[in-house]
């Protein structure tokens, strides 16, 4: 049941959903202010009618709190989504994104929020001194005046993308606007490998080495796995026969 009661010029209308599973209670509701033309007798219909056409729209699922700030939401989704869905790691370096995300956006309102907003927290990241681990030379001088890297910025970015997709999925708003902001291009790198001469030297040179090395090295090599899916990698599933190094979980041999 619709509710609506004065406030300031308008009404604020609210409409119970019940409560969570934790026993507190949903009440979404919608700011509006009337003609300053209607009769009373006009104004009293009227109310009654927006009451009717939010508690309508809020049953067709078409509302939500649209009203939150970018912070508090940002609280919720890292307990409803972040916590269930992302590896531990993933959700820390979320939560380290969040904390400069926060100090620049965190008192917007959801529906309120702008991809000048977004574009003006981008060119803040850029910015001198931001970077408080900053990298230093050998002479104790700060690399790169103290700045974020374009790859980090992008990375904020793509958090706040992330947040808002899902915020339009729980229908807190029907547009993620960080698809229309314009993060920094992100500079191609030159990737440098050993070439097929360099590969062969290396692989003699293991000779001499031990057998943990060696078979590292070897397998880096021979599989193009990454370092992520080496360390993975444990002693019971290598497995070696005939003058074969069998890796055991992809049945992978290597001679």
């Amino acid at each position: 049941m619709a509710s609506a009661r004065r406030k300031g010029r308008g009404y604020e209308i609210r409409v119970s959903m019940g409560c969570d599973m934790n026993g507190k209670k949903i009440v979404k509701y919608k700011r509006w202010v009337p003609d300053k033309n209607y009769t009373p007798k006009q104004l009293e219909k009227e109310v009654e009618r927006q009451k009717m056409l939010f508690e309508e729209e809020v049953k067709s699922g078409n509302c939500a709190n649209s009203n939150i700030k970018f912070e508090p939401y940002s609280k919720i989704w890292i307990k409803d989504y972040g916590e269930q869905n992302l590896a531990p790691k993933t959700l820390s370096r979320y939560c380290e994104y969040l904390k400069r995300i926060n100090k620049a956006i965190g008192h917007i309102k959801l529906k309120d929020l702008q991809p000048l907003h977004l574009n003006a927290f981008y060119r803040n990241l850029a910015e001198d001194g931001v970077n408080m681990k900053a990298k230093r030379d050998e002479k104790g001088n700060i690399i790169a005046n103290g700045r974020l890297s374009p790859k980090t910025i992008v990375e904020h970015h793509r958090v706040i993308s992330k947040l808002l997709s899902t915020a339009v999925k729980w229908n807190y708003i029907n547009d993620n606007v960080a698809k229309r902001a314009d993060p920094p291009k992100v500079p191609a790198r030159d990737i440098e490998f050993l070439d097929e001469n360099e590969t062969k030297e290396m692989l003699k040179a293991l000779n001499g080495e031990s057998i943990t090395y060696r078979t590292m090295i070897l397998l880096l090599v021979y599989t193009g796995m990454r370092r992520g899916e080496l360390f993975g990698l444990e002693w019971k599933d290598i497995d070696f026969k005939n003058g074969y190094l069998h890796i055991v979980r992809t049945s992978q041999y290597i001679r």
